[in-house]
C-alpha cells in the first residue's frame, strides 16, 4: 500500500513541482507590481485632558458628543477638499476620502485618523492636517 502511494507521488512529482513553482512566481510578480501604500496615524484627545482638575459626568458626556462631531466633520467632502487645497495634493477630495479613515472612541476620548498614500511623507502630512 505504501509503495503504491510513493510511486504515485513520484510519478506526479514533476506536476507538483511545476504548479508550486508557477504559483510562487505568479505571487511574486503580483506582489512586485502592486503599488506600495503607506499608512500614517494621528491620535487626538478631545475634551478635558488628564491635567484637568474637574472631570464630572457632564463634561465627559459633552466630550463624547464633541468627539463624534469632529469625526462626522472629518468625513465631509468640504473637509476633504480643504485638506487637498491646503497641502496642494494632485488628487480630488473624493479620492482622498477613500484613503482616509476616522475612528471616534467615545469611551477613551481619542479620535484616531488614518491616512493612506503612495508616499510616506504625504500620508503623514494628510493624517496630521
Amino acid at each position: 500500500m505504501e509503495q503504491k502511494f510513493f510511486r504515485a507521488v513520484w510519478r506526479w512529482l514533476w506536476l507538483i513541482v511545476l504548479v508550486t513553482g508557477l504559483s510562487g512566481l505568479i505571487t511574486y510578480w503580483v506582489s512586485r507590481s502592486a503599488p506600495t501604500t503607506y499608512e500614517a496615524e494621528a491620535r487626538l484627545i478631545v475634551g478635558p485632558g488628564l491635567d484637568s482638575p474637574v472631570l464630572d459626568l457632564d463634561t465627559l458626556r459633552t466630550s463624547g458628543q464633541l468627539i463624534q462631531t469632529y469625526a462626522d466633520m472629518a468625513g465631509t467632502p468640504s473637509f476633504h477638499r480643504s485638506i487637498v487645497s491646503r497641502l496642494g495634493l494632485d488628487i480630488t477630495g473624493i479620492e482622498l476620502s477613500k484613503n482616509l479613515e476616522v475612528v471616534a472612541n467615545e469611551e477613551s476620548q481619542i479620535l484616531t485618523i488614518r491616512a493612506r498614500h503612495e508616499e510616506a511623507v504625504q500620508a503623514i502630512l494628510i493624517a496630521n492636517t
